[in-house]
């Protein structure tokens, strides 16, 4: 049964439905007894302070590597669990961020790694193998072009999986190409210890809320596909 993602409460037949926000790109579920979970596909485990009930499933009362004091100051907002993928990617997951449906439908392939849902990509010319990354209010790559780095500008953020430190560094608007379909957003150069991670698995970029904002997202990763509209 897949599970959508609505930012209106409302029943809808066949598919469990959440509510969600989107609170300064980070998209924030809310279950039906108020309890509010970060949605973050770049993470592979879900925990928290309160169990989130997603479809059938509960997220598990435990802790993480960020606690959600911390997590709930970053984000800006009221946090009581992290959604990874070990629920989110049971079911497809329907993410509507325009409700428009006013793009063409674009499908490709995904594959799991370690859970993680890994797409291939391209930013501005470059080929590159990326995450699907809805814990990421940017994107992400692992070196900036050259030509792009004189117009960089600095950028903060946190990493939410090492106990929500702080990071610096720069970033700037490259074009971002999935399936065919292209926008020019905000892209950051990830910070040392992202990278480390990122090249033992042979990952060069992330693709964040920057550009999965604009659109209405599905995520099937039990039939391997990604729907961009």
């Amino acid at each position: 049964m897949a599970v959508r993602a609505l930012n209106t409460t409302r029943h809808m037949n066949g598919v469990e439905t959440m509510r969600f926000e989107i609170i300064h790109d980070h998209v924030i579920g809310v279950d039906a007894d108020g309890v509010r979970a970060l949605v973050d596909t770049g993470s592979p485990t879900s925990f928290g302070d309160r169990s989130f009930r997603l479809g059938t499933a509960m997220t598990p009362v435990k802790a993480g590597p960020c606690s959600m004091s911390m997590l709930s100051e970053k984000v800006g907002s009221p946090i009581d669990a992290l959604l990874g993928m070990d629920l989110l990617g049971r079911s497809p997951l329907v993410l509507p961020f325009v409700g428009r449906g006013t793009r063409p439908r674009t499908t490709l392939g995904i594959i799991s790694l370690q859970g993680l849902p890994l797409i291939v990509t391209r930013f501005e010319d470059r080929e590159v193998r990326a995450v699907l990354d809805t814990g990421a209010c940017v994107c992400f790559l692992d070196r900036l072009p050259p030509s792009s780095v004189a117009n960089a500008t600095p950028h903060r953020d946190f990493l939410g999986m090492d106990g929500c430190r702080d990071f610096e560094t720069v970033k700037t608007t490259l074009k971002v190409d999935i399936g065919g379909v292209s926008l020019s957003v905000d892209v950051a150069k990830a910070p040392e210890e992202t990278l480390q991670t990122m090249s033992s698995f042979g990952i060069e970029a992330i693709v964040g809320m920057s550009f999965l904002r604009h659109f209405d997202v599905t995520l099937d990763m039990p039939n391997g596909t990604l729907t961009l509209e």
